[in-house]
């Protein structure tokens, strides 16, 4: 029997009841709960093989399969997990190089081997870090688009694509009637800009204009990532995000528009709010994911998706099938008024939702291929790329096609730089133009 460790990073989740997973997110970011569900996952389809230990930053409830450790800090976290002989370690990657590099340089001090999750997209100089440590040994693409993007770059060589998990039995069972639905839209996601309700925001009123009966409940809140979070005046969001979309959603009267309602982090309750819903909507912009599990509870629910075309919603929202995915505010406007105005055809597509959800991201079929994933770890190998290593449809998947294409003609690999290399340094120069330009004319005044 191998032994696994988790490492929950919940520092600011102190309250959070963890102990049943499998019953649905508690009201907590998906990235936090993924490593909750997914090792909960292993623990009970795959108990004959694995044994899970949990590295938590607080003490919380934990399923009863499982065994706790307390550990302030990821590096503490590790140096408990070779303690313990744990035979590999699951965390999530960072932004920060400083956690990238403590948790590599802990990891090879202890000689723990470490899967890292991509719950985010790191720029190339961490992606070297993942790629050249010996004791990194799998990187996890959450999705397709993901691999996609980083397919030219030397870590690919131990990458892979694993997809989150959901338990369908804490969804929905059947689904609400036709008749039985309101043409209602709901938003779930934290209420941060990078999760894009001010685009939702931002069309409302057009929504409005063209069918008044419609109803936005929004389902978040700025405190999804962090309980301790300060609001602004109306309570749901931070101070200075709240003034960017206040005035879309305001009456006359500067108070919240009665069309709208606020109903915070929820549980399970969400459930019902989904399922009764004509439309569901995710990330309107797609900023920052690399999978959205929103997208994939609203599918789930038989509730079609409309989010932004973005990272890994393109996989996670079927387009055109299971819900939409935008580019632009029009567009993202239209596909919510086309969907209010046939609801036949969204209450169609919520049944392909459910079934695509099934056929995807069951978190049986997920626990198994996890198990697979450590067999295959232990002969020395990463799991052979399967039907989903195909190509991007994102602009920097495409750019990685093709580059992927000229390394390996021309022999480029060990000097040509990655997509997210090119990326980088482009950004780079692009910002510090535009701060030139800025004092430039700064000085002209």
């Amino acid at each position: 029997m191998k032994t696994i460790g988790f490492f929950l990073k919940n520092s600011n989740l102190a309250h959070v009841d963890w102990s049943k997973p499998q019953v649905g997110n508690p009201g907590i970011g998906g990235r936090e709960y993924m490593n909750s569900l997914i090792s909960y996952a292993i623990s009970y389809f795959c108990d004959d093989d694995f044994k899970i230990n949990l590295y938590s930053q607080v003490d919380v409830k934990i399923p009863e399969i499982q065994s706790l450790r307390i550990s302030g800090t990821i590096e503490e976290a590790i140096e408990k997990a070779s303690n313990d002989n744990i035979d590999y370690f699951v965390l999530d990657v960072s932004i920060k190089h400083s956690n990238v590099f403590g948790f590599i340089e802990a990891a090879e001090k202890h000689k723990l081997k470490i899967l890292v999750r991509l719950g985010l997209l790191p720029n190339f100089k961490i992606l070297d870090m993942l790629a050249e440590s010996e004791w990194v040994v799998a990187v996890v693409c959450n999705e397709r688009e993901v691999y996609e993007i980083i397919k030219d770059h030397k870590v690919s060589s131990k990458s892979l694509i694993m997809q989150n998990p959901i338990a369908l039995e804490s969804y929905t069972s059947k689904p609400v009637p036709l008749l039985d639905r309101h043409p209602t839209v709901v938003y779930m996601g934290s209420l941060v800009p990078q999760k894009g309700f001010q685009r939702l925001a931002r069309v409302w009123k057009d929504v409005l204009k063209n069918t008044p009966e419609a109803k936005l409940i929004v389902l978040g809140s700025g405190t999804l990532y962090d309980r301790r979070g300060k609001l602004g005046a109306w309570g749901v969001a931070s101070e200075s995000f709240e003034k960017i979309f206040k005035p879309f959603l305001s009456d006359v009267d500067g108070n919240l528009d009665k069309s709208v309602s606020f109903l915070g982090n929820l549980g399970q309750e969400k459930n019902v709010h989904l399922s009764q819903a004509t439309i569901g909507v995710a990330n309107p912009t797609g900023a920052t994911e690399t999978f959205c599990l929103a997208a994939i509870e609203i599918q789930a629910n038989f509730t079609p998706c409309v989010a932004g075309k973005n990272g890994g919603l393109f996989d996670t929202i079927n387009d055109g099938i299971t819900g939409y995915v935008v580019n632009s505010d029009d567009e993202f406007k239209n596909k919510i008024i086309f969907l209010l105005n046939n609801r036949d055809k969204a209450y169609r597509m919520g049944l392909a939702g459910r079934e695509y959800v099934e056929g995807r991201y069951d978190f049986k079929k997920v626990a198994h291929r996890w198990a697979l994933l450590f067999q295959s770890l232990d002969n020395g190998n990463v799991l052979p790329k399967d039907e989903y290593y195909k190509y991007g449809r994102s602009i920097f998947s495409k750019v990685s096609t093709y580059n992927f294409m000229i390394k390996r003609l021309f022999w480029f690999e060990s000097y040509w730089p990655s997509t997210m290399e090119i990326y980088y340094y482009f950004s780079k120069f692009v910002m510090g133009s535009l701060r030139s330009l800025k004092k430039i004319v700064a000085r002209m005044r």
